[in-house]
């Protein structure tokens, strides 16, 4: 049966979607940018990717490796940023200030430093992961312990 005659169907197509934008399927988002899809009916990079100003899908940089957005440095080191070498334009993921980079070149707490339940690195001694006076968890000696030189020990 041609199109238009009685009894096809026509389904509308769903226009395309920019990073960010509203969508209901894949294919709107993909036409525009490669490699994204829809998740939550709005278009987002696929994992590992990250977005770049909303415009391209962008791989994660870790620690010291080259990036263009603090997007791209949280997607592998939740505390970590972008140290821009040229303002606004390119730089390199760098620590945030309260984590430090432990062997496997991933940023990890410090004392006091924002954490996620169990990252509190082996380094600090009987430190753990505790909710903080903001409610926010940070690493902290357990009791019976105090902070010398920067690490946790038993009294």
């Amino acid at each position: 049966m041609a199109a238009g005659q009685a009894g096809a169907s026509w389904r509308p197509v769903a226009p395309p979607a920019i990073l960010g934008g509203q969508c209901t399927t894949d294919n709107q988002c993909s036409t525009v940018t490669p490699n994204a899809v829809c998740r939550d009916n709005r278009c987002a990079c696929i994992s590992p990717l990250t977005s770049y100003m909303n415009l391209a899908c962008i791989h994660a940089s870790g620690v010291g490796s080259l990036c263009y957005n603090d997007a791209q440095c949280r997607a592998v080191n939740t505390y970590s940023f972008c140290r821009f070498l040229v303002s606004q334009v390119v730089g390199t993921c760098a620590c945030d200030p309260d984590q430090f980079i432990d062997i496997h070149g991933r940023c990890a707490p410090r004392l006091g430093g924002r954490c996620k339940r169990g990252t509190c690195s082996r380094k600090l001694g009987v430190a753990s992961c505790q909710r903080g006076r903001e409610s926010i968890l940070k690493c902290f000696c357990r009791k019976k312990a105090v902070q010398r030189r920067g690490v946790c020990v038993l009294r």
